[in-house]
């Protein structure tokens, strides 16, 4: 991971739930792997399936944190 903060101790979080939307990009994306990293069980709640799960993969493999799931929202605002 190039310029990633890091959390000082990888089990800050460790028996503690994240719930993070938009997690499959953008700065949602930088937090999931924020506290995934510091331990956090993470769900991710997302609108779409293909990118939540590729996001995902890439999240667990960066981090080593196997306990990240992605949850489906059915719910979009129109503007």
């Amino acid at each position: 991971m190039k310029n990633c903060i890091q959390p000082k101790s990888h089990q800050k979080g460790h028996g503690k739930l994240a719930v993070i939307t938009g997690a499959d990009g953008g700065m949602g994306m930088e937090i999931t792997r924020y506290v995934a990293l510091a331990g956090f069980r993470v769900i991710m709640i997302c609108h779409h399936r293909n990118e939540a799960e590729k996001a995902r993969q890439i999240l667990i493999e960066e981090t080593g944190n196997t306990a990240i799931e992605v949850l489906l929202s059915l719910i979009h605002i129109s503007e």
